[in-house]
């Protein structure tokens, strides 16, 4: 049962953290517009985590895009300044 609702949530497009992990996964391997299409999701699904605001600022940084690479990054700062 448990393993189930793992595949289930695994599978939700609707999962933040599922979009932002596959996100860094096509990081990774290089495959940065669509980690940045992943990783844009899961922000807009879960706007409060800095982590994902800081990793598409990773990615816009691979896709030289400075402008939205600085606000990615100023947005994690803001949601955690200290």
């Amino acid at each position: 049962l448990e393993t189930g609702r793992f595949i289930d949530e695994f599978r939700n497009p609707l999962n933040g953290h599922v979009r932002y992990s596959l996100g860094m996964a096509y990081l990774e391997i290089g495959l940065y517009d669509r980690a940045a299409e992943e990783i844009q999701q899961a922000a807009a699904l879960e706007p409060q985590q800095q982590d994902y605001q800081f990793g598409l600022g990773e990615i816009y940084e691979k896709l030289k895009l400075d402008e939205p690479a600085a606000a990615s990054f100023q947005a994690a700062i803001a949601l955690y300044p200290y």
